[in-house]
């Protein structure tokens, strides 16, 4: 029984206390300069891709025009000021003067422009637009499908200190986006000598606080202070650590710490956590967290009892959060049913699905399966045993078992099968059931006020609906488009202008319903969100221009395979005409709110944002459980320590990080 082997977690508890405590070795004086700090395993260093080295390239090794302060404050950093034209479309960042490279390079504004076209470039194809400001700018997303060449990208460097974007459409809190790794500025001569390597020590030029002194991919990272850095004169900039030392977190994090061989490390076992509470609580750190796990929809393909809203809400009742809470994670996790810990913003706006295991017993006679007679097995996917998502999914299980007589089976699955199940889509592989869900905020953006509801708003439709998706995004090309146009992996297809006829007939055919269709929003925002821009049309001519240009064909191909794609793939027209002929209205809905938050500033997106929570919890279709704590331990004598609330966690900002000298540590200032 998995319940069993969770059993085995607090035996850390007895072998720290039976071992290693009197193994503890407090850093020796004179080394208080150079802290060790646990982080995950980096691959690389290069800031285009959403993975552990964002925790060091926002801010501690670059430095965008915007940053964090230790309050997760937006602040200036190499933006000395910037504008907002009425409209909100066009955004002017003028730079500090002062801000240098490593070498000894100023830092300009072609060094913005160069990252971010890098980023966006067409080439970049496993670039994750999704995490870049780019999206939002005239042009970005058609310069990285390959429909517009760069000068016609919303981007202008007026002069070197001077950069100017002009948006398709207003973003109110597009700032929170200049603060990502996606936005930080890259020196090029390096970068372009060194396409794939740039950021080893051997190569690295940065305008961060903090170079690269030693880097081994998967393994250590060692960073010490840049001499060049010129930090904001506004603002604290950098603290007082000459060295920083990077290692992959360890399995066993506390008694790494107490054998002296670390000095911060995040703490997520709940066994940890009560020993370090019990025995060493001056150096344990617990702050509230952006986030809240539960349980979601699996987006299983096949029709189930859980299509059925009376199941779904019978299981919501009869959950109790403070056993998983205060029992289970033992205290690491506060107990919500909304999404959002009390001091969210946007959790105000929510109310939760009162507990009732009475009227869930009732929900779930009515709907045929009374005693959970008749209902078939569900499943609870969860990340790999030891993660303590775990732990909660199995206290799930054991109360629907014990209050309504329905049997769920945890699967516990590795990282990247986990994460494909969350965050990919559809899977053909999944049997009907949940997941464990983790609502977080990726940066301060209007559209993450919600905590993402679980995406449960994009995935939760009826069996029909999730079979005709999957069908077209599970194939690596979309079988309806195949038999429909060809196939894009057909290197003679696209050479010949009979080629495009039936392209050209789908794309006339779609782009006149959904222009019509958007046109008959009555939602401003929705109707915006439904409308383009560039327009589908002019985005059209950009894929037949390409084709008219190309010079050989294979270029003629290529451009095929973008309009193929434009029109054919899981996301193209055709399946966009599919999915508003087909959402049923509460989907809608979903859509609606998603549009107007996305479309709101700061301080009015919660309360829209609380609405679309709320109709997902009143679904039944995500059950927020709890929201988790940030829990750490330090050295007594380390200040200004950073712990990152966004999506990804850990510990980043690290420039910040300040160390009491021995005098001071013994005076205890």
């Amino acid at each position: 029984m998995l319940s069993r082997k969770m059993t085995a977690l607090s035996l850390t508890a007895v072998m720290l206390t039976a071992g290693l405590l009197s193994g503890c070795s407090p850093k020796q004086a004179g080394d208080r300069s150079v802290v060790t700090v646990a982080e995950p395993a980096m691959t690389s260093l290069d800031p285009h891709a959403w993975q552990a080295q964002i925790l060091v390239d926002q801010g501690t090794i670059l430095e965008g025009l915007v940053g964090y302060d230790t309050n997760l404050n937006l602040v200036p950093k190499v933006a000395e000021r910037w504008t907002e034209s009425k409209d909100g479309l066009t955004w002017t960042f003028y730079l500090r003067k002062d801000a240098k490279w490593s070498n000894g390079e100023p830092v300009t504004a072609k060094d913005f422009y160069y990252a971010w076209m890098r980023f966006m470039g067409p080439e970049n194809t496993q670039a994750p637009t999704w995490e870049s400001f780019m999206q939002f700018v005239v042009n970005g997303s058609n310069y990285h499908n390959g429909a517009v060449p760069a000068d016609q990208v919303g981007l202008k460097v007026v002069n070197p200190y001077e950069i100017r974007i002009t948006l398709a459409r207003p973003h109110p809190s597009l700032l929170g986006w200049f603060a990502l790794s996606s936005s930080m500025p890259l020196y090029q001569p390096v970068v372009d000598k060194h396409p794939n390597d740039w950021f080893m020590p051997q190569y690295f030029v940065g305008n961060g606080p903090y170079v690269v002194r030693k880097f081994v991919p998967n393994g250590t990272l060692d960073l010490v202070r840049n001499e060049k850095y010129a930090g904001n004169p506004s603002g604290f900039n950098v603290g007082n650590v000459k060295e920083i030392k990077i290692i992959p977190t360890p399995s066993t994090p506390v008694q790494t710490y107490m054998a002296g061989q670390l000095d911060m490390a995040p703490i997520s076992n709940p066994s940890d956590y009560v020993f370090l509470r019990k025995k060493m609580p001056d150096v344990v750190h617990e702050t509230p967290n952006f986030q809240v796990q539960g349980l979601t929809f699996d987006k299983a393909l096949e029709k189930s009892p859980l299509d059925d809203e009376r199941v779904r809400k019978a299981i919501a009742m009869v959950i109790d959060r403070s056993i998983i809470a205060n029992k289970v994670m033992n205290g690491m996790v506060l107990p919500t049913d909304v999404f959002g810990p009390p001091d969210w913003p946007s959790a105000k706006f929510q109310k939760g699905i009162p507990r009732d295991v009475d009227q869930a017993k009732k929900l779930l006679a009515d709907a045929g399966y009374p005693g959970g007679k008749g209902m078939p097995t569900i499943h609870i996917y969860t990340p790999a045993v030891g993660d303590p998502q775990v732990l909660a999914a199995v206290s799930a299980a054991d109360q629907l078992k014990n209050t309504l007589g329905i049997n769920a089976v945890i699967e516990p699955t590795t990282g990247s099968l986990f994460g494909d199940i969350i965050w990919g889509g559809y899977h053909q592989d999944v049997k009907p059931g949940f997941f464990m869900s983790n609502g977080v905020v990726n940066w301060w953006d209007s559209s993450n006020m919600d905590l993402q509801t679980f995406e449960a708003y994009a995935y939760s439709l009826p069996p029909e609906w999730r079979q005709y998706v999957a069908k077209a995004s599970i194939a690596t090309n979309n079988p309806y488009s195949v038999t429909k146009y060809g196939s894009p992996d057909d290197e003679k297809k696209g050479i010949q202008e009979a080629d495009w006829k039936p392209l050209q007939d789908a794309f006339e055919k779609d782009n006149a319903f959904l222009v019509q269709y958007a046109a008959s929003q009555t939602d401003p925002a929705y109707r915006d969100s439904l409308t383009p821009l560039p327009s589908n049309a002019e985005v059209w001519q950009g894929y037949l221009d390409a084709w008219k240009n190309a010079k050989t064909d294979k270029d003629k191909h290529t451009a095929w395979v973008n309009a193929w794609n434009f029109i054919g793939n899981a996301t193209g027209l055709d399946m966009q005409v599919w999915q508003d002929q087909h959402r049923p209205d509460y989907a809608k809905q979903w859509n609606i709110l998603s549009a107007r938050q996305a479309a709101s500033d700061l301080d009015k997106a919660p309360e829209i944002a609380g609405q679309l929570a709320q109709s997902i919890i009143d679904s039944g279709w995500a059950v927020p459980l709890y929201a988790p704590k940030d829990i750490y331990i330090t050295r007594p004598w380390i200040s200004n320590v950073v712990f990152n609330k966004f999506s990804f966690g850990n510990f980043f900002q690290l420039q910040y990080l300040t160390v009491k000298d021995d005098a001071a540590a013994a005076k205890g200032k």
